[in-house]
């Protein structure tokens, strides 16, 4: 049986959620970006932040996966 999602409501969460951090572009790919998503899948994002040295870019990824780490947990896949 498939199961839906409400992808723009998604959107609006990571959105919301990555705003403080200030980037320059959000990517939603895979699963959820197809509207295909199962019990098993993560969520695939690409942030692009212009002018972030390693260090940083490291310390960027962490704060995002931070701002994220409970989305999954949130996200109800209805019949």
């Amino acid at each position: 049986m498939k199961k839906d999602i409400d992808i723009e409501k998604l959107k609006e969460e990571i959105v919301e959620r990555l705003k403080p951090l200030n980037p320059d572009k959000i990517i939603l790919f895979g699963s959820y970006a197809y509207g295909t998503p199962n019990e098993e899948s993560d969520i695939d994002l690409f942030l692009l932040k212009d002018d972030l040295d390693m260090r940083e870019s490291r310390k960027y990824e962490l704060k995002a996966m931070r701002s994220l780490r409970d989305l999954r947990k949130k996200i109800k896949l209805t019949e």
